[in-house]
């Protein structure tokens, strides 16, 4: 699922994923707690200009994503992949 288009930056959007996660119940719940494994990767689409681009992800955003039993992945795309 891709909420970039809705979201102002990484860790609102790592924050959107985690809210849906937290409030799955019941059968959903347990189908999540049965994951092997949980990702949340981060994909940006590398631009030649500039050449240095910089983020961070907020400390209670990562404890978030570990409560949940997930890993964060971040994905780099070539120019005009994206």
């Amino acid at each position: 699922m891709e909420l970039s288009a809705y979201l102002a930056g990484e860790n609102e959007a790592v924050g959107m994923f985690c809210m849906l996660a937290e409030s799955l119940e019941g059968e959903l719940r347990s189908l999540w707690d049965s994951c092997s494994k949980i990702e949340f990767d981060l994909g940006f689409a590398a631009e030649l200009e500039p050449r240095r681009w910089h983020t961070r992800l907020d400390t209670s955003v990562l404890k978030r994503v570990a409560s949940l039993g997930g890993d964060i992945a971040i994905t780099i795309y070539p120019p005009g992949t994206y």
